[in-house]
C-alpha cells in the first residue's frame, strides 16, 4: 500500500500515455501536456490505452518517485513497484 499526505491533490491524465516512459518522460508530460509543476506536492496518475496499467509520479520536496502497477489476467491488481530512475 502506498500512503501520501492528505493535503496532496491528485491529477488523472485523461489521455493515454506511452508506458515505456519513466520518470523523466512522465515529468515532461506533467509539465507540457498538463501544464502543471511536478514539484507542487501532488500525485499524477497515468494509464495506458487499454487502461490496464497505471503509473504514478510524485515529488515530496526531497525527491521524486515513479511507481507502476498493472492488472493481471483474471482481473486482480498487480503489486506496486518503483520504476528505474525514481529520484530526481
Amino acid at each position: 500500500m502506498l500512503a501520501f499526505p492528505s493535503s496532496w491533490r491528485v491529477y488523472l491524465a485523461v489521455e493515454p500515455v506511452d508506458m515505456r516512459k519513466h520518470f523523466d518522460g512522465l515529468w515532461a508530460e506533467v509539465d507540457q501536456r498538463l501544464g502543471e509543476d511536478p514539484r507542487q506536492g501532488a500525485l499524477f496518475v497515468f494509464s495506458n490505452k487499454v487502461r490496464n496499467r497505471l503509473k504514478l509520479l510524485y515529488w515530496d520536496g526531497t525527491g521524486g518517485g515513479c511507481w507502476r502497477s498493472g492488472w493481471r489476467r483474471g482481473g486482480s491488481p498487480g503489486r506496486w513497484a518503483a520504476t528505474a530512475g525514481s529520484s530526481r
